[in-house]
């Protein structure tokens, strides 16, 4: 923690001296990010279920158990794991207003309790989960799995002896790398199609220091601890493949160049943006070129600001061609990125417009 605080500390020093000297800041913005797969629009509700639990009597569970022994991995450890995975998953949907999530009462859905793949659930069933709770579509994950090693790294510290002197004594730092498995697949229950199957491989690293190998290894988080969050962030990788989210994502503007530049600079940092954008405007007239490049870019940031992404572009290109400012460039290739990823993020949030089926429930 005394580390983390230190660093934060510094960061924070470093900001504020380089601030002072540049010629440029920064300000942040909300930008809407589509997600790497485009769910039907009858997708609304989804039900999430984990379906890793290994059958009883088909020998996996005393594999597992077994596994869990040799390995050193703890018995039944990837079962709780398995929900942090799926609540990664959830945690990242509930950020968004593009679904509604439900979680089944039933505690357990039975699969491979593998990595590997069971087969996919019939449509019976997963009709018979979505009408329990009135959803759209079904994510189950069907597949997880984790392994860990550790290697250790020797090294040396600085201490002082029994005169107050430095000296070097050696130290070991264990580096624990944690692996996980996970599966998923997305059922869209309307169309009777399995609209997503989804496997990756994840992993996390942790380490511990001391003065040997074996405290070394004492200093690593609980192995639990670790294969938690472990799980917890490969379940988030997923629910970023199937949802938009809000990200936020910086833009560097000019405050410095002349007077007017310096005084919009301060009304946009405490986002004034009109009052900032109405001295650039006329600063981009200003016979000291290099003012009005500065003033012709800042217009884009401020177009960009309120949301008119094809003038924020128009900006920027004159920025770049009327005065060669190669960050104005650089700024309308991001801006027309956005734009496409803007549209296709609009389309993944619109609403369901197709009529009610008389026979499911009400979209939600």
């Amino acid at each position: 923690m005394k580390r983390i605080i230190t660093n934060t500390f510094l960061l924070v020093a470093l900001t504020i001296i380089f601030g002072a000297c540049s010629k440029k800041s920064v300000t942040y913005i909300q930008v809407l990010q589509p997600a790497m797969l485009t769910m039907p629009d009858n997708v609304q509700k989804i039900a999430i279920i984990n379906r890793t639990f290994p059958k009883k009597g088909e020998g996996t569970q005393f594999l597992n158990v077994l596994e869990g022994i040799l390995t050193g991995e703890g018995i039944m450890t990837d079962r709780f794991a398995s929900e942090e995975c799926v609540n990664g998953m959830t945690a990242i949907m509930l950020q968004s207003p593009r679904f509604q999530v439900v979680r089944p009462p039933v505690a357990k859905y039975y699969g491979t309790g593998t990595g590997r793949f069971p087969a996919p659930l019939s449509w019976g069933e997963i009709e018979k989960i979505c009408k329990e709770n009135g959803a759209d579509a079904l994510i189950a994950l069907e597949a997880f799995d984790s392994n860990s090693n550790v290697t250790y790294t020797e090294g040396t510290r600085t201490v002082k002896n029994k005169e107050g002197v430095d000296v070097q004594v050696p130290t070991v730092t264990a580096n624990s790398r944690m692996n996980v498995t996970q599966g998923y697949r997305l059922y869209d229950v309307k169309n009777k199609q399995l609209f997503d199957e989804f496997r990756s491989e994840e992993y996390r690293g942790f380490t511990g220091k001391g003065d040997n190998p074996n405290m070394a290894l004492a200093n690593l988080p609980p192995k639990m601890d670790m294969l938690n969050k472990t799980a917890f962030q490969a379940g988030q990788v997923y629910g970023t493949r199937i949802t938009p989210l809000w990200i936020t994502v910086g833009r560097q503007f000019y405050k410095k160049g002349n007077y007017p530049l310096e005084l919009a600079g301060r009304k946009a940092a405490v986002n004034d943006w009109n009052s900032a954008a109405q001295i650039w405007a006329k600063e981009v007239y200003n016979k000291d070129k290099k003012v009005a490049a500065r003033a012709t870019y800042n217009m884009a940031v401020a177009s960009e600001v309120e949301g008119k992404l094809d003038l924020a572009v128009e900006w920027a290109n004159k920025a770049y061609t009327s005065y060669n400012l190669k960050l104005a460039r650089d700024y309308s290739q991001t801006l027309q990125y956005r734009i496409e990823q803007q549209k296709k993020a609009d389309m993944q949030m619109r609403s369901k417009t197709n009529p009610v089926d008389e026979n499911n429930n009400q979209s939600k």
